[in-house]
């Protein structure tokens, strides 16, 4: 087996398995317990956190760098700018016919 095979990460799934698999298995008393961070103490909540807003600052790069890849080509991942009043009597539009 390669050294690149041997060291390969876990897929999209596996780690996002993994990440929900741990998070589920907490009880409300877990919750309440301190942890340390790189030597700094957190709360359960407040390390979840950090972790899914380290997830997010991943993404967005990811983001960002598929946008520069895509040039001019590139279409908008939620309203584009400068459309927010068309969405949102679009958006009016929908709740009407409910």
């Amino acid at each position: 087996m390669s050294l690149a095979a041997r060291y390969a990460p876990p897929s999209w799934e596996e780690s996002w398995k993994t990440t929900l698999g741990a998070v589920s298995a907490l009880g409300w008393r877990d919750l309440e317990r301190t942890i340390t961070i790189r030597g700094e103490a957190h709360s359960v909540v407040e390390a979840i956190n950090r972790q899914l807003t380290h997830y997010a600052d991943h993404v967005g790069q990811i983001v960002l760098l598929a946008r520069y890849q895509a040039g001019v080509s590139w279409q908008s991942l939620s309203i584009p700018k400068g459309q927010s009043a068309e969405h949102e009597v679009a958006k009016l539009d929908d709740t009407s016919l409910q």
